[in-house]
């Protein structure tokens, strides 16, 4: 074994309803990108299935086809929104796959694929109210309402929801986002006659603000166990964390360092280099501080007789978490967890 990270389908199942009955009646999208944030897309999507959850945020289209393979209830939303014109739009009818759409350019692209399927290709529209990330400006939202509402009516497309990204800089940001956002939305719904799916709130916000929920709120660390407020464990806000990276180990000797531990796994496995000084590995309850990543080889402060490294985890072995990894080398905890690469095996545990 070189590492292998241990996911815990019972603290993934934990989370995943907290998160639930704090938003409720708003849905959970669980947000499955970048491989499932690192644990598995497959493997995770599927107990969510099981946990209950029926909206998935995908990101791309082909990690959204890989859902719909273990997840073949054809209620189940999955929504994909980074594509270009490499991508085969057709795909989002044959897995029934909504598609987030910010620009013309890449409604352009929808528009040349309807005509290449047998039924509308489902999208949902996005604004822009202050972060800048794919959204159509506000100032263009009149012509692009008026130009879905053709594509409807030519049969095209069917708008199936609306949504946004907000910057959370300050709580007069988010009124406004808010505010904008319910505009944005208003008048979409009022020009094609109905009532659309629509959400704003991602993790962070779905914790502190209820009224920025409306039917979902988009989850990604916090399903994970991996909180996104400063200063917080998982514990604090009832989060277990899902995955524990494991590896074997085995006593060493170095001129330089003495007696020392040597874990296989290294920088090529996803660890990071600059993890070197700030944090430590459990191994038999004792934490050992890394003293060096090397390309496949971790080196720990001392000479431990067991043979089993924990490098992060939820803490039941002794060991720090993902975020208390992130908060010492200065990154976000689910960045860690999205490093290790797919050769990396997965296994699912109790």
């Amino acid at each position: 074994m070189t590492l292998e990270a241990r996911i815990s389908r019972r603290a993934l199942v934990h989370n995943l309803q907290a998160l639930s009955e704090r938003s409720a009646p708003a849905a959970v999208m669980f947000v499955v990108k970048a491989n499932g944030y690192g644990h598995g897309t497959r493997e995770v999507s599927e107990i969510a299935y099981e946990a209950g959850i029926r909206h998935y945020g995908c990101l791309e289209i082909e990690t959204a086809i890989a859902v719909r393979e273990v997840v073949p209830d054809p209620e189940v939303m999955l929504l994909a929104w980074q594509f270009s014109e490499h991508d085969d739009l057709t795909q989002l009818v044959t897995h029934r796959i909504d598609i987030g759409v910010g620009s013309h350019d890449l409604l352009d692209l929808v528009e040349k694929a309807a005509a290449h399927v047998s039924e509308p290709i489902r999208v949902q529209l996005k604004v822009d109210t202050g972060l800048s990330r794919n959204g159509f400006p506000q100032s263009d939202w009149d012509s692009v309402v008026a130009r879905v509402s053709r594509l409807e009516r030519d049969g095209l497309l069917v708008v199936s929801g609306v949504w946004t990204h907000i910057a959370e800089t300050s709580d007069d940001t988010d009124r406004q986002a808010h505010h904008d956002f319910e505009k944005a939305r208003h008048e979409l719904e009022s020009t094609l006659g109905r009532t659309l799916f629509a959400h704003l709130a991602a993790s962070s916000a779905s914790f502190r603000l209820p009224e920025f929920r409306f039917d979902a709120v988009r989850v990604g660390g916090h399903a994970y166990g991996i909180p996104s407020f400063d200063d917080v464990t998982p514990a604090d806000i009832g989060l277990v964390p899902v995955m524990t990276l494991v590896g074997d180990c085995d006593p060493d000797s170095d001129d330089e360092w003495g007696d020392v531990t040597s874990v296989d796994g290294g920088f090529v496995d996803g660890v990071p280099s600059y993890a070197t000084g700030n944090v430590s590995v459990t191994i038999g309850g004792v934490r050992h501080p890394v003293l060096a990543v090397l390309e496949d080889e971790i080196i720990l402060g001392g000479n431990p007789s067991e043979s089993t490294a924990y490098l992060f985890g939820d803490g039941s072995h002794g060991e720090q978490t993902v975020r208390e990894w992130g908060d010492a080398i200065g990154t976000l905890g689910d960045e860690i967890t999205c490093r290790i690469p797919a050769t990396i095996p997965r296994r699912l545990v109790d």
